[in-house]
C-alpha cells in the first residue's frame, strides 16, 4: 500500500433529525501517487488510528486501479 498524506481535517455538522445534529469529520488525503481522496462523516471522537484506519480503506481499491488499462467496448 502506497503512502497517504492528510490535507485536511474540517469539522461538519451533519442533522439527523429536524432537532438534532451530531458534529463530525471531513478528512482530505493525497496518497504518494497523486490519487487525492475525501472521506466524510468520520465520528468526531473518532482517534487517529481510526481515521488512518479508515483511509486506508478508502484508498486500496483506488490504488489498485491506478495506472492500470482497459479496453472498453
Amino acid at each position: 500500500m502506497a503512502k497517504a498524506k492528510i490535507l485536511d481535517i474540517k469539522e461538519r455538522t451533519k442533522w439527523v433529525a429536524p432537532d438534532k445534529s451530531v458534529q463530525t469529520l471531513v478528512v482530505t488525503y493525497e496518497t504518494a501517487k497523486g490519487y487525492r481522496g475525501t472521506i466524510r462523516d468520520i465520528p468526531e471522537d473518532a482517534s487517529e488510528g481510526d481515521i488512518w484506519d479508515q483511509i486506508r480503506r478508502h484508498m486500496k481499491t483506488k490504488e489498485h486501479l491506478l495506472g492500470t488499462e482497459k479496453e472498453l467496448e
